[in-house]
């Protein structure tokens, strides 16, 4: 397991040139949203450095853009590579560091044929609490609509600034939204066929840290000691699935957001509403992990347990104003089909507690629709 170091804490990102000048670095490739490096006063802290600015893609990413940033890379041949904001941000500089400008061989690497490449030092500094990319080994891109994952231990950041502060001015929507997500990390995590001790302890404090402030009535406006809560539960939570991986959880949520445009945190949460029961109804026949049936009605009485308090996944959303039915969020009964092939083609799709078929996924699914 490859290490990031960590600096926490409000006001940690003031420390960002002192933290940056370790390296030494000549030349510095910054990776982010215009937004967010503004945030968090990159222009203003690395004044003194020679600074190439890359901020040319969207939100869940797609390969042609991170190849701009790669060809951006190869040009600048960057000391250092920073990325400030949110996922899809710190996702994107991971993906510069390591992906061939050259679009054949980056397939090669996503798919594991080759090693990434390993331009220059990482450096994370999110602005949003959800993800936990800042301690992640793999970053999402999408190809033709389809989720691809860049995933090998160089991936990881050598350093991550997590100052809850940056993410004070995130609307509440966005706030929510990444807060669900590593809500979905905990849980997941939890029932992964690679969870560990270890593991399971980091996805239990994020989960009981993340429902303390998702399972208020109603939703609170968040303080600033709320927002240090969820920062530190994402990145706790992005620490458990590091190790674990994501189960059909996401993988049923990546078709939500590449077709219908749902935040990813919110289709991760919409996903285990209908997971969470199908799972624990489908344990005694289709139980596929090695530890026994028994083990894992521990852990699903544990998630339970943890969620309780909020009304289960549903009451979660709808205490953050999202609608738990799948037609609220343009989702159809003609679609349904290609939604479980995309999600079920998924590996993450195998990593759960129980074997899915499509017929009964098809089936909850078609109950989940509309109330």
């Amino acid at each position: 397991m490859t290490d990031v170091e960590l600096v926490r804490g409000r006001g940690a990102v003031s420390r960002l040139p002192e933290l940056v000048d370790a390296w030494a670095p000549q030349r510095i490739l910054a990776v982010g949203g215009r937004t967010a490096l503004a945030r968090a006063d990159a222009a203003g802290r690395l004044a003194a450095r020679q600074v190439t600015w890359f901020s040319d893609f969207t939100p869940n990413p797609r390969l042609p853009e991170v190849l701009r940033g790669c060809a951006l890379a190869d040009a600048v041949r960057p000391d250092l590579i920073l990325g400030i904001g949110g996922g899809s941000a710190m996702d994107v500089a991971k993906m510069v560091r390591g992906l061939p400008a050259e679009p054949a061989a980056a397939h090669e690497v996503l798919a594991g044929r080759r090693p990434p490449l390993s331009r220059a030092p990482l450096v994370l500094v999110p602005t949003t609490a959800g993800s936990g990319s800042e301690v992640t080994g793999f970053a999402t891109v999408y190809v033709d609509g389809v989720k691809h994952s860049l995933d090998h231990p160089s991936t990881h950041a050598e350093l991550s600034i997590v100052d809850s502060a940056l993410t004070g001015s995130c609307p509440d929507d966005v706030t929510y939204a990444g807060a669900l997500d590593a809500l979905a990390h905990a849980v997941e995590s939890t029932w992964s066929l690679r969870s560990t001790t270890p593991s399971r302890a980091l996805a239990g404090a994020a989960m009981s840290a993340l429902v303390a402030v998702l399972g208020r009535t109603p939703a609170p406006s968040l303080s600033a000691s709320d927002r240090e809560a969820l920062s530190t539960a994402a990145t706790t939570a992005g620490l458990a699935i590091d190790r674990t991986r994501t189960t059909a959880g996401h993988a049923f949520a990546y078709p939500l957001t590449a077709r219908f445009g749902v935040r990813h945190g919110v289709a991760c949460a919409l996903s285990l509403v209908w997971l969470l029961p199908l799972t624990a109804e489908r344990l005694g026949r289709d139980c596929q992990d090695p530890r026994g049936e028994r083990f894992v009605r521990r852990r699903l009485d544990e998630i339970e347990t943890t969620l309780a308090g909020a009304g289960g996944m549903a009451g979660v959303l709808a205490r953050t104003g999202v609608s738990p039915w799948l037609a609220d969020h343009g989702v159809t009964e003609a679609h349904l089909p290609g939604l479980v092939d995309a999600a079920l083609g998924s590996g993450r799709a195998t990593n759960g507690p129980v074997r899915l078929e499509p017929k009964v996924a098809l089936h909850t699914l078609r109950a989940r629709l509309r109330r």
